[in-house]
């Protein structure tokens, strides 16, 4: 009997087991140190590129969007803010012209005749009325048809008395004050329209004159009219033309 009582005092000293879903509970409310929650890398779908920087770490990256409007807009202000210039200096001091026509052959176009091709000269257009000499080219508006800017030579100034070609109906004619006597260098008078034609010029109606030439760049250059040695059916006044008209 002295066993069975030893192994009845046993129990006294053990405890029962817990079941596991207690320690389950117990592991969830302990202080464990959350890692920071990293998003997945995105898969290449392309074949991987080399990496040749051997100190770089690849970051994703975004790329800007293209700013096209406002580029566009910054364009436009920028070419609107010097429109007015452009336009001033166009209008009042420079510009490109075509010469067309064979009227200033062989001085201009002068391959008019086999290629109908055109030069295109340089016009100083600031205060083209002013100053003008004898030789110079200009380039005026008809009197016919002041839309048409016509180039000519100047060979006669106020005061000149000039001996005119056919269709002029006076063999010769007095430059009156204020204009000039325009002519071609074409010496076929048909193939110009010039003062033979339409008389004295007003100074008021040049709009420049003709510095140099652009094109074609064989003949690239400043035009020296200076060198024209004047013409033989020009008598050069000796006063103004008031003195002239007055002494008549």
């Amino acid at each position: 009997m002295a066993p069975i009582a030893l192994f009845t005092s046993m129990p006294t000293l053990l405890r029962p087991l817990r079941p596991i879903s207690h320690l389950r509970n117990a592991a969830r409310h302990l202080s464990v140190p959350s890692r920071p929650h990293r998003p997945p890398r995105s898969q290449p779908t392309g074949p991987p590129i080399p990496n040749t920087h051997p100190t770089a770490t690849p970051t994703p990256t975004t790329l800007p969007r293209p700013r096209t409007a406002r580029t566009t807009l910054s364009v436009l202000v920028f070419f609107a803010s010097w429109f007015p210039a452009f336009s001033f200096l166009t209008n009042n001091v420079f510009c490109i012209m075509s010469v067309t026509g064979p009227s200033m052959s062989p001085f201009l176009n002068a391959d008019y005749n086999s290629s109908m091709a055109s030069d295109r000269v340089w016009v100083n257009m600031w205060r083209a009325g002013e100053g003008v000499e004898r030789g110079m080219v200009v380039v005026y508006r008809s009197p016919a048809n002041p839309e048409r800017f016509v180039v000519k030579r100047i060979i006669g100034l106020e005061g000149d008395t000039v001996v005119t070609k056919p269709p002029y109906p006076f063999t010769q004619e007095d430059v009156p004050f204020g204009h000039v006597w325009m002519e071609g260098d074409q010496l076929d008078g048909n193939k110009t329209m010039d003062s033979n034609r339409v008389g004295p010029v007003s100074k008021s109606l040049i709009v420049g004159r003709v510095e140099g030439v652009v094109w074609p760049w064989r003949k690239a250059g400043r035009i020296r009219w200076e060198d024209w040695k004047g013409s033989d059916r020009v008598m050069v006044g000796k006063g103004t033309v008031e003195e002239i008209q007055f002494f008549h």
